[in-house]
């Protein structure tokens, strides 16, 4: 039993025992039991067929019991009768009620069977869903349409349907939602099918509810409308493109509507062309079509369009044209086909190319036309650009001397043959007409060189033939006589039948270039034997260091042979990077400056040499390219150093007396202490520390006069090849310590400014000797025999640099006009016999040599000359 039947049960035994109450309290003869009938009439709302004989059972008991429990009164067989009849009605109800229940149980299992039959052989699916996503049922065609074999499957496989089903996750939410709001939906969405592919259904949905207004399931009708996607987005996918094609070509297309001259179909490649805003009203007026310009359809504000009066944009020297072109079009029905200019609000200017025909011929009159209006401003303008550049051309073709031409093989006729070409052959009008009328081998007429008519005629046959490109130069005799140089290119075209038709090139007039050309290789010719021949050897090296070109003479001062040289790269040169060579090339190319620099080294051949190298960086297709010239100055640098060496003996010669001089005082101060001992040994008073006191002094001596001999004897020495460090004090010194005597005797102060402590730098101390005292025998020539003040300065400074050593004097100074000449070779400003002239060019050779500079000055007194030497770095 279940738990409707139980309530029933209740409720009807609440209703038999109120009768019963009923019946018991009225008199015996009043009672019936009629009311019974209730009961029996309850039961057809249970489930069970049994029900009825159970109340009519219950009834039939109750209406006895209250017959025989009632109070008595009435007639007795009256009474009893009313019970009997109570009885028959309570049985007869039930026996006519379980009738009429089977009948409509029979009708209603007849109309579940027909519907369970309509949902399975429906074309459309159907299903039912609960709230919580699980299919309650599914008919056969829903299952068809998402791949499945039967509805079980379905319904096995798919146990929630907005994971398992939906391609948005989304979407059954919002459907739900507008369920719950409307109780009915119309929706369209993507569904997963068994193999993973997607449909798209339709789906009319309802929401069902229960006796407290709940939702207890979904019920839904749905359609496959996957074809009908496909065809909607192939529709909006040939909108797009259709959109993107008028947004490419610039074009958009238009039907109008004669009587009112409104578009019913304006696309929005015609807004773009005529910059309008897309989001305003589509009705417009096209009053280029109105034959009656003067008038606009008063119709037009009405229907809420905006107005464009295309004729009024038309540009002013065009509008008599188009309107011409328009009025035919509506009047007669002829297709326009015109180009026109318009001029926008905004003053920009545009070229529209309008194509369309009229239709709905009806009462004499076309009422519609429709076409297309592109913009072509671009065209136009390529269009002027292109004269322009045609003009450009041809004026270039007549600067550059090249013609233009194309031939006609049958017949060998020129149908195009430019004004450059006549000016090239030397030829006038008449014979132009001939050139033109079928005359391309011009040899026959004798143009060509005889030299060059076989070469000339081959490559023109094999242009013709075989369509072999056509490049040659060749010379040609002009009727004038005067031969000129010409190149001809040509291209074959139109191949057909085995044979090409016709060939179109140019012709340019290269006499000029010829001529300069063979002046070139004739420079060539000549470069190049200066280069075999020249004293100075010279290589080219690339931009990744390699040897490509050289001479014979730097093979004969490393001692290689040519092919060693070009094997050669700088990178890997050994004496480059030994001597310091390397980094002065990397130094060169780096700064893009020339750099000259000396060397003595063993080369990779084994050959030992002394030489001058000039480096200089050349830029070659953006690429930096080494020029190395190499001078071999052993025998120079032999002769400068005997000349060096022999300005030193001629000092040394010079200095004589002052060392005679400086010698004679040791000498004395030995001689006096001699004497003094052997007087007290004379006398036999010698004393012990006596003796030694002399002894130690003339020790003294004898080291002061053999410091003075040493000293002469390494100045008198050749120097070093390699430098050393020398500290500029100690070189001021020990000049002075050669000259000093000498200047003390002519009477001249030494004045010494020199810092506590200096950098040093790179030198030989015998040349920078050598130097300073061909300064300080200078300054005292020039103040010996002058009145005044006689003083010599010495001076030792320097900066982050460089050392500066400077010799000032007081002697009167230099002539302004020889002060610029005063480092010539054999230029002095002594008397005639009086010097070589070479001391200060020695001089400036040595100190440039060193990478440093000297200069000389006038000061108020007499002049300075000062000596700039770099210092040492930290790595020296």
């Amino acid at each position: 039993m279940n738990n409707p039947d139980i309530k029933l049960y209740v409720l009807c035994l609440t209703v038999a025992a109120t009768i019963l109450a009923f019946d018991l309290a009225i008199p015996l003869g009043a009672a019936i039991g009629v009311p019974y009938v209730a009961l029996v009439l309850m039961s057809w709302w249970g489930t069970s067929e049994k029900l009825f004989f159970v109340m009519a059972s219950l009834g039939t008991a109750l209406t006895v019991i209250g017959y025989v429990l009632s109070p008595e009164g009435g007639v007795l067989w009256a009474v009893i009768v009313n019970r009997a009849i109570a009885i028959v009605v309570i049985w007869t109800t039930a026996v006519i009620l379980l009738m009429a229940k089977r009948a409509v149980r029979v009708h209603l299992d007849t109309a579940e069977r027909d519907y369970v039959d309509l949902v399975h052989n429906a074309p459309v699916g159907i299903i039912s869903v609960t709230p919580a996503g699980k299919f309650i049922s599914v008919n056969p065609a829903f299952a068809a349409l998402l791949g499945y074999d039967s509805p079980e499957e379905l319904m096995e496989s798919v146990t929630d349907v907005q994971a398992q089903l939906y391609v948005d996750h989304e979407q059954r939410p919002a459907i739900i939602g507008m369920l719950e709001e409307n109780y009915q939906s119309l929706s369209e969405y993507e569904l997963y099918r068994k193999d993973g592919s997607t449909i798209w259904i339709s789906e009319i949905a309802r929401a069902i509810h229960g006796k407290d207004g709940e939702i207890i399931r979904y019920e839904g009708f749905v359609s496959d409308i996957t074809e009908r996607k496909g065809g909607e987005a192939r529709l909006e996918e040939t909108r797009s493109l259709l959109a993107q094609s008028e947004k490419m070509a610039k074009f958009g297309y238009w039907i109008c509507e004669h009587d009112t001259f409104t578009y019913p179909l304006w696309s929005n490649g015609l807004e773009s062309i005529y910059e309008l805003d897309p989001d305003r009203p589509r009705t417009s007026h096209k009053s280029a079509l109105n034959p009656d310009k003067s008038a606009l359809n008063p119709d037009i504000s009405a229907q809420g369009g905006s107005v464009l009066d295309e004729m009024s944009l038309i540009h002013p020297d065009d509008q008599e044209m188009a309107s011409e072109a328009f009025k035919r079009l509506v009047t007669k029905g002829e297709m326009i086909d015109c180009e026109y200019r318009i001029v926008l609000p905004n003053g920009k200017l545009k070229w529209l190319h309008d194509v369309g025909i009229a239709i709905d011929f009806e009462g004499g009159k076309y009422k519609r036309s429709y076409g297309t209006t592109q913009d072509i401003t671009e065209r136009k303008n390529n269009e002027i650009r292109l004269e322009e550049i045609n003009t450009f051309l041809s004026q270039a073709s007549k600067l550059a001397e090249t013609g233009h031409w194309i031939c006609e093989h049958e017949g060998f006729t020129y149908p195009y043959w430019s004004e450059e070409m006549d000016e090239i052959f030397g030829l006038g009008p008449k014979d132009n007409d001939k050139a033109t009328e079928g005359v391309p081998n011009f040899g026959n007429d004798g143009m060509i060189h005889p030299d060059d008519v076989d070469r000339v005629q081959a490559s023109f046959s094999g242009l013709i033939a075989d369509g072999v490109p056509m490049d040659i130069e060749y010379r040609i005799v002009r009727s004038d006589g005067e031969v000129r140089w010409i190149r001809e290119i040509g291209i074959a075209t139109d191949y057909k039948d085995g044979r090409y038709g016709r060939s179109y090139g140019t012709t340019q007039d290269i006499t000029d270039r010829i001529h300069v050309e063979q002046s070139l290789r004739e420079t060539l010719k000549l470069n190049e034997t200066i280069l075999a021949d020249s004293p100075v050897g010279i290589s080219f090296f690339d931009e990744t260091g390699q040897c490509i070109l050289t001479n014979n003479t730097i093979c004969d001062i490393i001692g290689a042979t040519r092919d060693g040289v070009l094997s050669q790269n700088y990178h890997n040169i050994d004496s480059w990077k030994r001597s310091g060579l390397y980094d002065v090339a990397l130094e060169c190319l780096k700064t893009g400056e020339a750099r000259k620099y000396e060397m003595q080294e063993v080369s990779s051949f084994g050959k030992q040499f002394f030489v001058e190298c000039h480096l200089a960086p050349i830029d070659l297709d953006n690429k930096r390219h080494l020029l190395f010239m190499m001078t071999d100055i052993a025998d120079q640098k032999m002769l400068q150093v005997q000349l060096i060496q022999q300005s030193k003996m001629a000092t040394l010669g010079e200095m004589a007396t002052g060392m005679a001089h400086e010698l004679n005082q040791p000498l004395n101060v030995i001689r006096m202490a001699v004497h003094n001992v052997l007087r007290k040994i004379g006398k036999n008073t010698v004393e012990p520390d006596y003796l030694s006191d002399k002894l130690v002094r003339i020790d003294q001596q004898v080291d002061r006069a053999s410091s003075i001999i040493d000293h002469m004897r390494v100045f008198g020495r050749r120097a070093e090849i390699d430098p050393v460090q020398l500290d500029p004090r100690e070189v001021v010194d020990g000049t002075l310590g050669l000259i000093g005597e000498q200047l003390r005797i002519a009477g001249i102060d030494v004045v010494l400014d020199m810092p506590e402590t200096c950098p040093a730098f790179m030198g030989h101390q015998v040349q920078i000797e050598q130097i300073l005292l061909n300064l300080l025998g200078n300054a005292r020539d020039q103040i010996e025999g002058r009145d005044g003040e006689k003083r010599i300065t010495v001076a030792v400074t320097h900066d982050d640099h460089d050392v500066q050593i400077a010799v000032e004097d007081t002697g009167g100074g230099i002539p302004e006009d020889l002060i610029s000449r005063i480092f010539e070779p054999f230029f002095t400003t002594k008397e005639a016999g009086v010097g070589t002239g070479l001391g200060l060019s020695i001089s400036y050779g040595i100190i440039i040599d060193m990478g440093g500079r000297i200069v000389a000055a006038n000061t108020d007194h007499g002049a300075r000359f000062t000596i700039t030497l770099p210092m040492c770095g930290d790595d020296t």
